[in-house]
């Protein structure tokens, strides 16, 4: 057959000067020949025209003979393929692997003529199968791989200006379409495997319908197994179709479904044991992913062990070794096992198959729309893919399948498998389309037209990736386009150069796109994971393919070939694929000049390169592919989707709070492999283009002198930035503005950076300020105009540019500022009200002392009322009952409160009780005395009516009804808040007393004294102290061994502290008559050990009197009796030297005999207390408890610590104690005769008088108030104890019931 005698064009080039031009040239020189008009230009186009046809011709010479393997079933049909060749511009050929279509169609296209115009391309859908197919047709036609048949691949090209037949993967031609729009250097073009429906397939196929009518000449073979071909001959409009048998034997289809109990490898052995027993034989089975291969391997190795014939099991799947793989090619005995992924059902041919057993599931790649992640779900394959795999095993031998699954089901299952362009993301597609002006993809001609949701998913991610705006390819998008590599990837690329990590993002866009280098072999992968240790970076998985490529960078440079393959090797990684990596990033290098990208190589290893730059580079493509670590240790990704980081991460462990996922894909779950730790800084700035900010919380910052809000910034759901401070007045002058005039203008809050404010708003808030007082001061709320009312002010004073304090300098600047003046007829709304001055002072007198009153209207705050500015040298002088009136124009409203707190049995008799409170305030003498018996007393005057004193006990009135106190120091400062003054006295205690003291002369001031001072003290003497006229004491202070010398502010407290002070000088004066006291007194020692209690609350023992015995060097007992004694002989406090020696004498001159005297009283109550102690603390039934509870607490406030000079410091007292102690010899004595309870019932007389007596002791305590009548109460319940207890002896007094509620009423 010779080349010329098929040629459909050979007879037309005696009648067609260009029928014989180079197909590349065709177009450009049938244009200038039209063009050209002179004989000159036509001889110059004939030139070109006679040189094309003579490289034609060279071609054709240089195919020489050419003949078909015998023995194919396509080359029994070549004429017939030729023919429909010559006559159609597209042609179907289908037919079964192993017919032999794929490497004998090009040279049956050669026979036919074709090739010596231009190229016959040849795309296969994988690069393994480009260049094996290459070299095979290479080794057929006699001649070098790369000179007549040539391949190229994304990573290898072999080509030359001989090559006729250039194998490629259909990624190669279609990107050879952006500049070659036309296809002008092929003459044919042969769409190899077409049935596995690949994205580029049907993407090519679609364009190249489009173009064939430009290109009459152009011829179009597609290919496909026998699965559905008329599909494609419909498509090109009824092309014919040229089945071609394969070479095959009958194959047995049996059904094993699997039982609920059985799991596959068990179902696989059981399948593999069927099979053996037919024959020997090789076996294939179809297994879904790596991990069910793996655990079938597993279970296999150890089932099939130990048989007649040693098995061998073999697994194959895509990311094994080329080593591992190999091994399905060498010799077998019969008894092979082949493990394999759908890999085998139509990528790759295992030779001496006998048997299949397929499970009838495979991990198809599936785009899921909802969580725009690319999804490997195990799913079962369609009926196209069952038949495919079944004939894998009709090659050799007539064949046996056993699908693990039943007939229903394989007959249920849809016929073809969704071609890809229905199941993937769409963004290259569209990015080839837009650039190459294709149109929209709806109106492009695809033999399934993609869903719409695909659709837009791909048109949204090159948004994302800013390759679209508007619809429109962008400048980025063509660079984008004109890229090798996934739109993500290529969108990395771009970013690396514009931060400065152009050669990092070149080897990371390599190593992303290959596959995987590093192995984990099953069975290895602990061995694996330490190899490769030195790679591992806990910061980043990037920065770990970065340590890779430095390591092998490094390691070839060192080493020789084979060393370096075992450097590889003992690391795990893939040499051919480390091969692939540096070829794509050497080629990436090629392209990013021509795109004008940085292209010089970097000094020093890329791992080292700045980390913040190399990761924000890599966000512009991945923004949809960062997540936010949770507390369940989860990962929240785009539009909520979860997933976590891949176990086999470098970064799994460490769980960083922010991360960016080179791939999320789907399997058991979904899992981020490729991952880093990312600043969310860098997110919103490589999304800046689609966050979604949210402004809330707008407000007025002072400091700032602008309206601010909180920008929360997210993006695809998750929250990236949250609570920043932005000015508002950008995003929404209008309101902006209105928020400047309320919060800062109306609330005085625009000031300078020193914090001075305006001119005219200081002025203004001066007025609002006077108002805005009197309103605080007489409780009321309607003197100053509303808010709103100033916001219009200033709304209409001011014009709409001026929304912050730049703005308002700026117009004041320019401008007179007496429109924003206010004036008070502005601001009051009723001018010309009287006003109850009187009612509410500015100043008060509390004791000796004016204070300044502040006033506040703010219910439910703790300033609420009003408050008495306190300085703290002045606190002591305060009158707490003088601050309990408060103001006269809140006496009534406290009046009132109090009546309505009454028990209702008595408020009934004070009703209507606004009337009678405003009665009793205009009756009461207002500050004098306490207002609350002022007010007992003017409801006894009106209605007869007595008042209980405990009426009120549990009862406080709303805070603004106590005056609040600041106590505040020299500089003003407040110290102290509250409305408690005792409490606050307490507190600053120390404070106060230094305040004073220090406002005193020195000599006013001494410590340690044992004698009286050098001068004489006088009764008081005026400070000046922060602004403040004080009344002070000079007393002396009693401290144990010596005194001290202080002024004190309090007159009261000063003459007690004077008072114990004296006594300790007197007795210093007089110690060796106290000695005597102490040695001489008849049975004092033994009765001075007898430890004595401190005095109870409800004793109303002096405080001062109480510390002065807890420290006296004495035992109490002779401390309390010395103090007694002495302060029997202080008719006045001695203020001068003299009167105090006259004192002296005094004190040596009596004390010895009035001891004597006073002891003859106190010991024989002492030895009957010693008695009573030791009869108390004898067994006792539980039926006496409460009567010995009783009488503890009678003897606690009858004998304690100090009890002879607060209750017994004369012989008279002395013998009233020894009284009351007998009585309570006599109780007890009746207690045995006659039983508990006879004696519940006396003490049953005494208890309420007893608890009454303690709770109103209390209360005087707390209130520090006097407790005079209360003691006198004390005594009567005392003596009436007596009365019932033990009568034969006698009361002091006349005591009943009966007088005692009277005394209680009184108290």
């Amino acid at each position: 057959m010779t080349p010329t005698s098929r040629d459909p064009r050979a007879q037309e080039a005696s009648n067609d000067p260009l029928a014989d031009v180079q197909s590349v040239a065709r177009h450009r020189l049938a244009r200038e020949q039209a063009r050209s008009r002179d004989p000159a230009a036509r001889a110059a186009v004939q030139d070109k025209i006679d040189a094309s046809t003579a490289i034609t011709r060279a071609r054709r010479e240089a195919q020489g003979d050419i003949t078909l393997a015998e023995g194919l079933p396509v080359s029994a049909r070549a004429d017939e393929i030729a023919d429909a060749v010559a006559a159609h511009q597209v042609v179907v050929v289908c037919g079964e692997t192993g017919s032999g279509k794929t490497t004998q169609l090009p040279k049956i296209l050669m026979q036919a003529g074709l090739g010596a115009r231009g190229l016959i391309g040849h795309t296969q859908p994988r690069r393994l199968a480009a260049r094996s197919v290459g070299q095979r047709i290479a080794e057929e036609l006699g001649t070098e791989f790369g000179d007549l048949v040539g391949f190229q691949t994304r990573f290898e090209k072999r080509l030359s200006d001989a090559t006729q037949i250039k194998l490629m993967t259909d990624g190669i031609l279609l990107a050879e379409t952006a500049r070659d729009r036309f296809l002008n250097r092929y003459e044919a073009i042969i769409i190899d495997e077409a049935h596995e429906r690949t994205l580029n397939v049907d993407f090519l196929m679609g364009y190249l319908k489009r173009l064939l009518p430009r290109r009459p000449e152009l011829k179009v073979v597609v290919t496909s197994a026998t699965i559905d071909p008329d599909r494609f001959a419909r498509f090109f409009d009824d092309a014919p179709v040229i089945n071609v048998e394969g070479r095959g034997f009958p194959v047995t289809v049996r059904y094993r479904p699997l039982e609920e109990s059985t799991d596959v490898p068990d179902a696989v052995e059981t399948g593999v044991r069927e099979l053996w027993r037919e024959g020997s034989g090789d076996i294939l089975v179809f297994l879904p992913g790596e991990r069910d291969i793996r655990d079938c391997e597993r279970h296999l190795s150890k089932a099939l062990a130990g048989g007649k014939h040693q098995a061998e099991v073999v697994p194959l799947y895509a990311r094994l070794t080329r080593s591992a793989q190999n091994r399905i090619f060498s010799p077998s005995n019969g008894r092979r096992v082949v493990l394999s992924t759908n890999v085998a059902e139509t990528s790759l041919t295992v030779p001496g198959i006998r048997y299949v057993i397929d499970t009838g599931l495979a991990r198809i790649s599936r785009y899921s729309t909802s969580a725009k992640v690319q999804r490997l779900p195990i799913e079962p394959v369609s009926q196209a893919s069952c038949n495919q795999r079944a004939g894998r095993c009709g090659r050799v031998a007539p064949g046996i399948c056993i699908r693990l699954f039943d007939e229903d089901d394989y007959n249920n299952r849809p016929a073809f498998t969704d071609p890809e362009i229905r199941r993937t993301n769409l963004a290259s597609v569209l990015l080839t389309m837009a650039e190459l002006r294709l149109g929209e993809i709806e109106d492009f001609d695809f033999i399934d037209p993609p869903e719409r949701r695909y659709i837009n998913d791909g048109r949204n991610l090159l948004a994302q990736l800013q390759a679209l705006a508007d619809g429109r390819i962008t400048k980025l998008g063509h660079q984008l386009a004109r890229l090798p590599l996934d739109p993500r990837i290529g969108r990395m690329l771009i970013a690396g150069d514009a931060f400065g990590v152009p050669t990092a993002m070149r080897v990371l866009a390599a190593g992303l796109t290959i596959q995987e280098p590093r192995e984990r072999p099953a069975g290895q992968r602990e061995a694996a994971d330490q190899a490769q240790r030195e790679f591992a970076d806990l910061r980043s998985d990037f920065v770990s393919l970065l340590k890779l490529w430095d390591a092998f960078g490094a390691a070839k440079r060192l080493c020789s070939n084979s060393q370096l393959r075992r450097w590889c090797r003992d690391r795990f990684v893939n040499f051919m694929r480390m091969r692939e990596w540096e070829d794509l990033a050497r080629q990436l290098r090629r392209v990013g000049h021509d795109l004008g990208l940085a292209n010089a190589q970097s000094k020093g290893y890329l791992a080292e390169v700045d980390f913040a730059a190399l990761h924000q580079a890599l966000l512009p493509g991945l923004l949809d592919h960062v997540g936010l670590l949770d507390e369940k240790g989860e990962y929240l990704g785009a539009r909520g989707r979860r997933f976590r980081i891949f176990p086999g991460s470098g970064v799994a462990k460490k769980n960083p709070r922010w991360l960016v996922a080179g791939e999320l894909l789907d399997t058991s779950r979904l899992f981020a492999h490729t991952v880093a730790g990312v600043d969310p800084k860098w997110i919103e700035q490589a999304g800046a283009h689609l966050v979604a900010r949210e402004h809330y919380d707008p407000h007025w910052e002072k400091r700032r002198g602008q309206v601010a809000a909180l920008e929360r910034v997210k993006l695809f759901g998750l929250t990236l930035a949250d609570g920043r401070k932005v000015d508002f007045g950008r995003i929404e002058p209008e309101l902006a503005r209105e928020i400047f005039i309320r919060d800062g203008l109306v609330a005085f809050a625009v000031s300078d950076a020193r914090g001075r404010l305006p001119e005219f708003l200081a002025y203004n808030q001066a007025i609002v300020e006077d108002i805005a007082a009197q309103e605080a001061r007489f409780r009321r709320r309607d003197l100053l105009v509303d808010d709103t009312t100033q916001e219009r002010f200033y709304d209409a004073a001011l014009p709409a540019g001026v929304r912050d304090r730049k703005t308002l300098q700026k117009w004041l600047k320019d401008n007179d500022d007496a429109a924003l003046h206010f004036d008070e007829e502005t601001l009051l709304r009723h001018a010309g009200v009287d006003l109850p001055e009187a009612a509410y002072p500015e100043t008060l007198r509390l004791g000796d002392l004016p204070v300044a009153l502040d006033y506040a209207f703010e219910p439910g705050t703790e300033r609420d009322g009003v408050t008495a500015r306190v300085p703290l040298a002045a606190l002591n002088q305060m009158s707490g009952e003088r601050a309990d009136w408060l103001v006269p124009g809140l006496l009534e409203e406290k009046y009132r409160e109090y009546l309505k707190a009454l028990p209702k049995s008595l408020r009934r008799s004070v009703v209507p009780v606004p009337d009678f409170a405003r009665a009793a305030a205009e009756r009461a003498e207002f500050g004098s005395g306490d207002p609350e018996r002022a007010l007992r007393d003017a409801i006894h005057a009106m209605t007869g009516l007595t008042i209980p004193a405990d009426a009120w006990d549990d009862f406080t009135p709303s805070t603004h009804l106590r005056m609040r106190f600041e106590i505040v120091d020299d500089a003003g400062e407040v110290l102290a808040t509250g409305r408690d003054l005792d409490a606050l006295r307490t507190q600053l205690a120390d404070k106060a007393r230094a305040a004073v003291a220090g406002a005193a002369d020195d000599a006013l001031t001494q410590r340690g004294l044992t004698e009286w001072p050098a001068s004489d003290l006088p009764e008081t003497i005026e400070l000046r102290h922060a602004g403040v006229r004080v009344q002070a004491v000079p007393a002396l202070i009693d401290r144990g061994d010596s005194v001290d010398l202080e002024v004190i502010d309090n007159p009261a407290t000063a003459a007690g502290a004077h008072r114990l002070g004296v006594i300790r000088l007197l007795r210093m004066a007089a110690a060796k008559q106290c000695r005597l006291v102490k040695r001489d007194l008849q049975g004092f020692k033994q009765l001075a050990l007898v430890p004595l209690a401190a005095a109870p609350e409800t004793a109303l023992t002096d405080a001062g009197f109480q510390t002065s015995i807890a420290m006296d060097p004495e035992p109490a007992l002779l401390a309390d009796l010395l103090t007694a004694l002495i302060d029997g002989y202080l008719e006045a406090l001695p203020r001068t030297g003299q009167s105090f020696d006259a004192l002296v004498e005094t004190t040596r001159s009596r004390l010895m005999a009035d001891a004597v005297a006073l002891w003859s009283g106190l010991r024989p109550a002492l030895a009957r207390w010693t008695s009573v102690r030791k009869r108390l603390n004898k067994n006792i039934g539980l039926d006496w408890m409460a009567a010995i509870d009783d009488i503890n607490d009678q003897l606690a406030h009858l004998l304690y610590a100090g009890f002879i000079h607060a209750q017994f410091g004369s012989t008279a007292q002395a013998r009233h104690l020894d009284r009351y102690l007998a009585a309570i010899e006599q109780r007890l004595d009746k207690l045995a005769r006659e039983g508990a309870a006879a004696d519940r019932a006396r003490m049953r007389q005494i208890t309420p008088y007893w608890q009454a007596y303690k709770q109103r002791a209390e209360r005087a305590v707390r209130r520090g108030e006097s407790a005079e009548s209360l003691i006198a109460l004390r005594w009567m319940v005392e003596e009436y104890r007596v009365q019932v207890f033990a009568q034969p002896l006698g009361t002091a007094i006349k005591v009943s019931a009966k007088r005692l509620d009277t005394a209680l009423a009184d108290c």
